[in-house]
């Protein structure tokens, strides 16, 4: 949800047309009112023929003519018995309510607010647009990320420093979502990190070489972990190590999530830290795939000299 603060910021960025993330719908796509936010696929025979996927058989075949359903971001629509599939996403739209609808942004695009200061990330479908708030720092149109503006995290409002080794269990359900992480070669997901984060500091008198580990310890919910590691609190570009997801064969997670080869329970980094403070994030995503929903829940951050 933007802030009220945002929404002229926001606004602003609709007018930079072809230069911004936000985008107007190819209007000779619409239907006779451009104003409706419908794209225009079907006409009285069904699908355009050339965006028109293969059928889906309705299961005893009797779906009734001219029916409309969202399969993802394909509609797919009932001609002869069938269900005919029109990819949603190939013509600048995402499936709702059984229409596809013109992308409000650009899928998975960052940019700064026009004020630069925020950074307004566009949803992987194109639905929806939120933005990060640079507090007192500003966006960077080079990086896009928030930069400057201190350390707003002094240690006395932190939990306890973190040990070595050491072991947290953690319930983001009970944090604000004050921070998020900012996409990097280690961690390339553009999705926001929604859910309720919790920073740890750590404090190093000398080098040490360590490994950091977040997992989902839930047993009544699911949790996508994403761990991050600032040398400033609220400045992202002090980051110096993320990890999102493991190797399902390298998880220690039973039983994984494994999506593309990938656990996204877990999320495990080993890096070389000098000797100073850190901040230890741990954040989580929030979003419904193959009907499990990944949101807020219980967490384990531990924390190892590296083998």
């Amino acid at each position: 949800m933007l802030r009220p603060s945002r929404l002229a910021a926001l606004a602003a960025l609709v007018a930079l047309g072809g230069c911004s993330a936000l985008i107007n719908p190819d209007t000779g796509r619409l239907g006779d009112e451009p104003d409706s936010g419908v794209v225009a696929l079907m006409d009285s025979g069904g699908p355009v023929g050339s965006d028109a996927g293969p059928g889906f058989d309705a299961g005893d075949g009797s779906c009734s003519e001219g029916e409309r359903r969202c399969n993802g971001d394909q509609l797919l629509t009932c001609v002869a018995g069938t269900f005919v599939a029109a990819d949603c996403q190939a013509m600048g739209a995402f499936c709702e309510g059984g229409t596809c609808r013109p992308h409000v942004c650009v899928p998975n695009s960052r940019m700064c607010s026009a004020d630069r200061g925020s950074v307004v990330s566009c949803s992987a479908r194109g639905d929806e647009a939120s933005e990060d708030d640079c507090g007192e720092g500003e966006c960077n149109p080079d990086t896009i990320r928030c930069e400057g503006g201190g350390d707003a995290c002094p240690l006395d409002d932190l939990p306890r420093a973190l040990s070595i080794p050491d072991s947290r269990m953690r319930v983001l359900c009970r944090h604000d979502d004050n921070h998020t992480f900012t996409p990097s070669d280690a961690c390339r997901s553009m999705t926001r990190a929604a859910v309720g984060d919790e920073v740890l500091p750590l404090v190093l008198d000398r080098e040490r070489r360590l490994t950091f580990q977040l997992t989902d310890v839930d047993e009544d919910a699911a949790v996508d972990t994403i761990l991050y590691i600032r040398r400033a609190c609220d400045d992202p570009s002090t980051q110096v190590a993320c990890a999102d997801d493991v190797p399902c064969m390298a998880s220690t997670v039973d039983p994984p999530a494994c999506f593309g080869e990938v656990d996204v329970r877990q999320s495990r980094v080993t890096v070389t830290l000098p000797a100073g403070t850190y901040y230890v994030f741990l954040d989580a995503f929030e979003y419904t795939t193959s009907g499990t929903e990944f949101g807020c829940g219980r967490v384990e951050l531990q924390v190892r000299p590296a083998e």
